[in-house]
C-alpha cells in the first residue's frame, strides 16, 4: 500500500509538471511493463511448463489488445491531455484540494485497519 501511495504521489506531481504528455507517459510506461512481465514469465525456470505458457500467451493477448485500442484511440489521447491540462489548471487555483488526498488516505487506512480488527 505504500507503495502505491509513493507511485500515486510521483504522478500526481509528475502530471502538475506534465500535464499534456503524461497520458501518453503512462499508456508507454504500461505497455512496457506488461511487455517486461511477459518476458519475465517466458523466461522464469519452472516445472510447470503448460500454465507458464497459458500465462505467457494471455499476457500477450492483452498487450496486442491494448496495443490496437491505443492505435485505434489515439486521437482521444489528445482530448484526454485537455484534460489533464484542465484538471492541473484547476488544482493550481484551489491548493486546498490536497487536503482530500491525504483525507481519502486517511478513510482508506481506517478501512484497512477494520478489515484486519
Amino acid at each position: 500500500m505504500i507503495i502505491a501511495f509513493a507511485v500515486s504521489v510521483i504522478y500526481f506531481v509528475l502530471v502538475q509538471f506534465l500535464a499534456s504528455k503524461m497520458n501518453y507517459i503512462v499508456v508507454g510506461l504500461g505497455m512496457v511493463v506488461l511487455l517486461v512481465t511477459i518476458i519475465c514469465v517466458f523466461t522464469y525456470k519452472t516445472e510447470l511448463e503448460n500454465l507458464k505458457i497459458a500465462v505467457g500467451t494471455l499476457l500477450t493477448l492483452i498487450l496486442i489488445f491494448f496495443a490496437v485500442t491505443v492505435y485505434k484511440h489515439f486521437d482521444s489521447m489528445k482530448l484526454y491531455s485537455i484534460y489533464l491540462k484542465w484538471s492541473t489548471k484547476m488544482f493550481n487555483d484551489r491548493k486546498l484540494s490536497v487536503i482530500y488526498v491525504f483525507i481519502f488516505f486517511a478513510i482508506l487506512l481506517g478501512f484497512i485497519g477494520i478489515m484486519i480488527w
